[in-house]
């Protein structure tokens, strides 16, 4: 097994805090509440450097709120909405801000990032819900924002990538569709838990197979709704129809072989896929630009695979 050089030594020290440090440490609903709390205010930093791109803080109809990203040079007419991850539980705006600047500023593309509901408060489907919501939203206002209404891309990481592979799923089908291509990063897919890299990388990878158990539990509680493929997008009976798709995937991650599974079905489905796997990396690698090597370089991979399939 070869760990990227940083990536070993990130683990190095996360490991003196347990394996399983990002879970709460109770049951009791004060206390998780009060724990929770903590969690969600330790986030990636925002950015340093605003990359040329500028912003807007919106507010929709539901008072989501939503960050538009226009990049200082726009290559293309398409919009992309970006859904965050942190297991439906943790995440904003605001720990992925740094990780939107970097995207639009290397794909050229203006984006949308989405502050959705989060569980245990709010379990499935209000993440889902906020979701379509968004991607409605775009599609009445994309004109106004300088983007065609019909070259709309969606975009998510781990858990956000699961939001972004259920719109490609559901709302993504048929000639009407808004949805042009699904980008999907490290994504959550399916709910059995049950692949290889899930045994492989259960500890010591920061992603923790226990943490990835705790998520679906706090998303949807009740282990037999799980099966919904508007949950579970690898639940789906075929993938054929789907928008195209560019799925993204670490080695050393417990959902690696759900990321690379997916990619294959659409595949073999007739979708146009572009797969990519990045050897010595972790979950979540993306957002560390400037904290592990090669990620800076892997994101503007992905940004130009996806600016090409859009063009």
């Amino acid at each position: 097994m070869t760990l990227n050089e940083d990536v070993a030594r990130i683990l190095e020290v996360i490991g003196r805090n347990g394996p399983d440090h990002l879970l709460p440490t109770t049951d009791d609903p004060v206390e998780l509440e009060q724990s929770l709390a903590g969690l969600r205010a330790t986030r990636i930093s925002p950015a340093t450097d605003d990359h040329g791109v500028a912003t807007e803080d919106l507010a929709l109809a539901s008072g989501i709120q939503l960050r538009l990203y226009r990049p200082p040079v726009q290559s293309s007419d398409a919009i992309v909405l970006y859904l965050h991850g942190g297991g439906w539980v943790l995440g904003d705006i605001e720990g992925f801000d740094d990780f939107c600047r970097r995207f639009s500023a290397a794909s050229g593309l203006i984006l949308a990032s989405l502050e959705y509901r989060l569980a245990p408060e709010h379990p499935f489907p209000a993440a889902l819900d906020d979701s379509i919501e968004a991607l409605s939203w775009i599609g009445e206002h994309a004109n106004a924002l300088g983007a065609d209404p019909k070259k709309i891309v969606v975009m998510g990481s781990s858990a956000g990538g699961n939001l972004a592979a259920v719109l490609a799923a559901t709302e993504g089908i048929g000639q009407d569709s808004p949805i042009v291509h699904q980008v999907l990063i490290y994504p959550v897919l399916d709910s059995r838990l049950e692949h290889p890299s899930f045994t492989e990388n259960a500890t010591g990878m920061y992603l923790t197979s226990r943490q990835m158990r705790w998520y679906w539990d706090q998303y949807v509680p009740d282990p037999a709704d799980r099966a919904d493929p508007r949950v579970s997008p690898a639940h789906a009976p075929s993938l054929a129809g789907l928008p195209s798709a560019t799925v993204v995937v670490a080695e050393h991650d417990p959902l690696r072989d759900e990321g690379r599974e997916y990619a294959a079905r659409l595949k073999a489905d007739g979708v146009a896929v572009e797969f990519l796997e990045f050897p010595g990396q972790i979950h979540g690698f993306l957002a560390m630009s400037g904290v592990i090597g090669g990620a800076e370089e892997a994101l503007d991979l992905v940004a130009r695979h996806v600016s090409s399939a859009v063009d």
